[in-house]
């Protein structure tokens, strides 16, 4: 019997001495491992940041899908109103430049050269390439929509529009256009004048090659629509074979020669 507690009593000591040492190799590598900048407890909790995001991602995804659903449902249904078809139109046209539009922004003119002299005979005239050098600095820069008008005529910049040299003059939108040019872009005036006047930027290039530019805020800009027709020749869409939909619903009126041709709600 006494061997027996004996036994016991040692093999509950044995137990506490292996214990003892696995509880301080733990707590030694712990140690190590902040030292060697490797926190084990900010990695845990880390992982644990880790997984609550993974978790919101899951959910947001989750909720797009059941919005996007919804959506699907409606439309396929009919409950989605005119109204919402009209506004999205309306959208897609201010976006595409085939409405008139107003707003705060700048005014840019820009002429030739006042300095005589040979050497201003070529260098001192508005090119397209300054033009179209403004024409990016201010997109760049935020403008919502850009004109440039010449006299009387005022064309509207589009994602269709081309500025280049044709002998004196400059063609925009297939128009003839003569120095000065007032260039018309609403946005926020502070952005666009600062981009515009920064220290090296484009109205001290130009000034350098003598051109007389001038850039003002104004409160109210109208810029008129883009008015030419837009025919596509070759662009379609790859998916209009398999809507279910009447062959004509939705499609803007084609020639005969099979070329879309798009018709704006506005003119001027």
């Amino acid at each position: 019997m006494m061997l027996t507690m004996d036994t016991r009593r040692a093999g509950f000591w044995a137990f506490v001495l292996v214990a003892g040492l696995l509880l301080g190799l733990l707590v030694r590598g712990i140690i190590m491992a902040e030292s060697d900048g490797h926190p084990l407890l900010a990695g845990i909790g880390a992982y644990e940041d880790l997984q609550r995001e993974i978790e919101q991602f899951r959910a947001e995804i989750a909720s797009l899908h059941e919005e996007k659903n919804d959506l699907l449902r409606q439309l396929l249904s009919g409950e989605i109103s005119s109204e919402q078809i009209e506004a999205e139109l309306d959208a897609a046209k201010y976006a595409a430049g085939f409405l008139a539009v107003e707003g705060p922004g700048v005014s840019v003119t820009l002429g030739d050269s006042s300095q005589s002299g040979d050497a201003f005979i070529e260098r001192g005239l508005v090119h397209d390439y300054d033009l179209l050098y403004l024409i990016n600095e201010l997109r760049a820069a935020g403008a919502e929509a850009i004109s440039i008008r010449s006299g009387r005529i005022e064309e509207r910049l589009t994602g269709l529009s081309f500025v280049r040299c044709t002998g004196p003059t400059v063609v925009v939108n297939n128009t003839r256009l003569t120095a000065p040019f007032t260039i018309k872009a609403i946005g926020d005036p502070d952005i666009i004048i600062q981009a515009l006047e920064m220290t090296g930027g484009i109205v001290e290039q130009l000034r350098m090659y003598g051109l007389d530019i001038t850039v003002e805020e104004k409160e109210l800009i109208e810029i008129p629509a883009y008015d030419l027709p837009v025919r596509y020749r070759f662009l379609d869409s790859p998916t209009r074979e398999q809507e279910s939909l009447p062959a004509n619903a939705g499609e803007a009126p084609a020639s005969s020669s099979g070329a879309i041709e798009v018709k704006k709600g506005a003119g001027r």
